[in-house]
């Protein structure tokens, strides 16, 4: 199977979980791999880590996500028998399929492939089960703690809410999410900058509006000429940018399975971040997220932020529709730059 550059699939799939192993005649999808061959290694958190092993994908397992039943073998003791719905859409080769864990509603199970590379995470009640790519077909299985709430995403946009709140909540929790994902990597939290947010969500609301997908905006402005605009002095920023994904999960697994923004979401070079969702039903793709990333002229060391949970989004002006899956399939694009 191949994939088309910059463009990412996303799949959403339901998951009945066991906590003693499940005996299949399928080979093991994830095949473990020695931690002495492992030349990438990542800081984890001893706090937040319940356990991680290094592994890679089975070659022989290439057509499994055209599967209705996964057998994930995380750990020795923890296989996840998933099982999968019918995809609600097929566009442009991308294809999303969405469901629950069986007897478990408070849960979700997310999955997103980016040119070959698999992003992964379970939830179920105080923990999470991810894959992250580390390098050259390397990957981590890590099981977290997670905060005692609902899985990020388990309000989806298919609600059809006209409704700020809708965009206010789906940013909130992308910035969570990169937060949770900073915390697991031993990075300090990113703090919620609001003229990032006026510029992310800029961006955001005019990409749905205009139909377009692109870091340049139509007017021709860059990134970076956006950041400066909305008053934000750096001396450093990023842009991560998606279209299609119904959720902010959806969205944070697509980034997380793409090497340029993972290193974007944790990268030790910003300090601020400001997130911007919009939706717009009658464009290509529906959903439309922008990520930008800064951090100020004259700041050395980032601040210590006790508490992401406080970093909210300010009630402004947002998109005011939502809704499901986007049509058009999901892509992804980010980019980087620096003030000397």
């Amino acid at each position: 199977m191949s994939y088309l550059q910059k463009s990412v699939f996303c799949l959403c799939i339901a998951t009945i979980l066991s906590t003693t192993p499940v005996h299949s005649a399928e080979p093991d999808l994830l095949e473990p791999i020695s931690e002495s061959r492992i030349q990438k290694r990542t800081n984890l958190n001893p706090d937040l880590v319940v356990q991680y092993r290094y592994v890679k994908l089975n070659p022989d397992m290439a057509p499994w996500l055209d599967d209705e039943r996964l057998d994930l073998n995380f750990f020795p003791d923890t296989t996840l028998p998933v099982i999968l719905t019918a995809p609600i859409h097929l566009a442009n080769g991308s294809r999303v399929r969405t469901g629950k864990i069986a007897n478990e509603d408070v849960s979700l199970a997310t999955v997103a492939v980016n040119n070959g590379i698999v992003s992964l995470t379970v939830f179920r009640g105080e923990y999470a089960y991810k894959l992250r790519h580390l390098d050259h077909g390397i990957y981590m299985i890590r099981e977290v703690l997670v905060p005692e709430e609902d899985p990020p995403g388990t309000v989806r946009a298919s609600q059809h809410r006209s409704d700020r709140a809708v965009s206010i909540s789906a940013e909130t929790q992308v910035l969570e999410i990169v937060n949770q994902e900073r915390a697991e990597n031993n990075l300090g939290a990113l703090a919620w900058n609001d003229l990032l947010f006026e510029s992310a969500r800029g961006h955001s609301v005019d990409m749905a509006d205009q139909d377009y997908f692109s870091h340049e905006s139509l007017d021709g402005r860059t990134p970076a000429q956006r950041v400066a605009a909305a008053g934000y002095d750096y001396n450093s920023m990023a842009e991560n940018i998606a279209a299609g994904h119904g959720t902010p999960q959806a969205v944070m697994e697509g980034w997380m399975a793409s090497d340029g923004h993972r290193a974007n979401i944790l990268s030790e070079d910003v300090c601020d971040l400001g997130v911007g969702y919009a939706y717009d039903a009658q464009s290509t793709y529906g959903h439309y997220w922008t990520q930008n990333f800064g951090r100020q002229a004259g700041v050395a060391d980032c601040p210590i932020i006790p508490d992401t949970g406080s970093n909210s989004p300010p009630d402004t002006t947002g998109s005011d529709e939502s809704g499901g899956g986007g049509s058009g399939g999901c892509f992804i694009e980010s980019i980087q730059h620096t003030i000397p």
